[in-house]
């Protein structure tokens, strides 16, 4: 079975400035990590807070599931960080 995105879901971690999002393999549950200066970088318009950042993953949530699948090795880690050399496809409006 591949890894699927059954849930919406995605947090922002202030503490750390980074989008939290799941993926199922099977019955696991695993985390990814996107960091929100990745979504600044793409458009300088995009602030470094929870509701800019939230916004830019929602506009490139394909995207980043994708690139998550690429990344993904399975049963190999519980979590994974997606780092701008994963994400240059990232678009901000």
């Amino acid at each position: 079975m591949s890894l699927t995105f059954p849930n919406q879901s995605r947090s922002y971690d202030s503490t750390r400035n980074r989008v939290r999002f799941w993926a199922h393999d099977e019955a696991l549950e695993i985390s990814f990590f996107v960091d929100a200066e990745i979504f600044c970088r793409a458009n300088s318009s995009v602030q470094p807070n929870e509701a800019a950042v939230l916004d830019a993953f929602d506009q490139n949530r394909e995207r980043i599931c994708a690139m998550a699948k690429r990344i993904y090795t399975r049963h190999e880690r519980g979590s994974y960080s997606l780092t701008a050399a994963d994400c240059k496809e990232i678009a901000v409006k």
